[in-house]
């Protein structure tokens, strides 16, 4: 696999993951404590969670409907391995462009690693018991 771009980096990095499956709805930024992120981890009784897509493996944009059968397929690996999620959407500051995701919750660090590796993305979103994401670089 080639180098990740700086350009690619930063955009993961400005990217506003929104989960609009809960209420209220969160907003994570990377490297931002998230106090409603926090909250979510004492009401369900969790300390960690993930924000994950199965669009766009490695970056390459394919089509909405072989996207949504990934994303489909996340779901079912999801529910197969007995973790809650709630559904949203990461997109750039300026809308240009969203891709819907999940913020898995209770799950370590290291199968969110494996599963984004499984479903070919370059890095997702991880949050550990501090609720601050970080960016995480799936074959780091």
């Amino acid at each position: 696999m080639e180098p990740i771009s700086p350009e690619l980096i930063a955009a993961f990095q400005e990217t506003l993951y929104c989960v609009n499956g809960c209420t209220p709805e969160i907003t994570l930024r990377i490297g931002q404590h998230s106090p409603a992120l926090a909250a979510e981890y004492r009401k369900l009784k969790v300390s960690s969670a993930a924000f994950i897509t199965a669009w766009n493996p490695n970056s390459l944009p394919l089509t909405a409907d072989v996207n949504n059968d990934r994303q489909k397929n996340l779901i079912a690996r999801l529910e197969e391995m007995g973790i809650p999620f709630y559904l949203g959407e990461g997109s750039s500051p300026d809308g240009e462009w969203r891709e819907p995701s999940l913020l898995a919750l209770g799950i370590q660090k290291a199968a969110a690693q494996a599963l984004a590796a499984q479903f070919e993305q370059i890095a997702f979103v991880y949050c550990d018991d501090d609720a601050t994401p970080e960016l995480v670089m799936t074959n780091s």
